[in-house]
C-alpha cells in the first residue's frame, strides 16, 4: 500500500484583542465557530491541523494542534514561525484593522472628561502571507457588509490568495452563514446553512483543487 504524505493545515479564528489600558482593549464580533468547524472538518478528512486562536468562548476540537493569540502582532508572529511548516491556511481570524496608537499604562480613569483615542493601522497580515516566497496554498476570507463578489475578487488578486471565501457581516455571531468560494477566474460555489455544515463542504471543495492544482504537503508519510 502506497504511503502519502500528510497534509499540514493551519487554521487561524477569532478576534484580536489589541489593548486600550491594562483593562480596555479594541476587538470585534467574531466568535470563531466558522473556524473551529473548518479546523474539525479538515482533522476529520485526515489532515495534520494547528487551529490558531483569539479570544474565543469555544472548546477546541479534539486531535488538533492549539496555538493561542491576542494582539494582532502576536498573529504575525505566528504566522511567521508557522506558515512555512504548512501546506494550506485557512485565514478566518478577524483581524483588526486598527490599534490604539499607544496602550495607556494601568487603568485609565474615567474622571477627566472627554478621550481621544489615536490609532494606527496595523500590518495586513493575509497580504503578508500571500507575498512570502515559501508560502503555502492560502484561503482567504472576505467579510463585506453586502455581497460583493467583485469587492472580494479584487481583495484576492491583491493580496495573492489561491482561493477567497466571500460571505456578510450577517454571519458574525450567527449559527448559519452564507458563503460563495471564488478563484481567479470568478464563481466557483456557493453554499448557505449551518456553520457546521458550510465548514465541511468548504473543505471538501479547498482540498479538491488543492489536490487538483498538483501541490504536494511538505509532511511525512501516513
Amino acid at each position: 500500500m502506497k504511503r502519502r504524505k500528510v497534509l499540514r493545515v493551519l487554521v487561524t479564528v477569532g478576534p484580536t484583542q489589541e489593548p486600550i489600558d491594562a483593562v480596555r482593549f479594541l476587538s470585534n464580533r467574531s466568535s470563531g465557530r466558522m473556524g473551529y468547524a473548518v479546523a474539525e472538518t479538515a482533522r476529520e478528512a485526515g489532515c495534520r491541523v494547528t487551529l490558531a486562536t483569539g479570544p474565543v468562548c469555544l472548546t477546541p476540537p479534539d486531535g488538533v494542534r492549539v496555538l493561542r493569540f491576542e494582539t494582532t502582532q502576536d498573529l504575525a508572529r505566528l504566522l511567521e514561525r508557522e506558515a512555512p511548516r504548512s501546506d494550506l491556511v485557512f485565514m478566518l481570524a478577524a483581524v483588526a484593522d486598527w490599534r490604539p496608537a499607544r496602550a495607556a499604562r494601568g487603568k485609565r480613569p474615567r474622571a477627566g472628561g472627554r478621550w481621544a483615542l489615536p490609532l494606527a493601522p496595523t500590518p495586513d497580515l493575509l497580504a503578508r502571507l500571500g507575498a512570502r516566497r515559501d508560502r503555502p496554498f492560502v484561503v482567504g476570507f472576505s467579510l463585506e457588509e453586502r455581497w460583493n463578489r467583485a469587492r472580494a475578487l479584487r481583495k484576492m488578486d491583491v493580496k495573492r490568495c489561491d482561493l477567497m471565501v466571500l460571505n456578510t457581516l450577517r454571519s458574525m455571531g450567527a449559527d448559519r452563514t452564507r458563503l460563495e468560494l471564488l478563484e481567479r477566474m470568478g464563481h466557483i460555489a456557493s453554499r448557505a446553512g449551518s456553520k457546521s455544515s458550510c465548514a465541511r463542504w468548504l473543505v471538501r471543495e479547498v482540498l479538491r483543487r488543492y489536490r487538483g492544482k498538483g501541490q504536494q504537503p511538505r509532511g511525512e508519510l501516513s
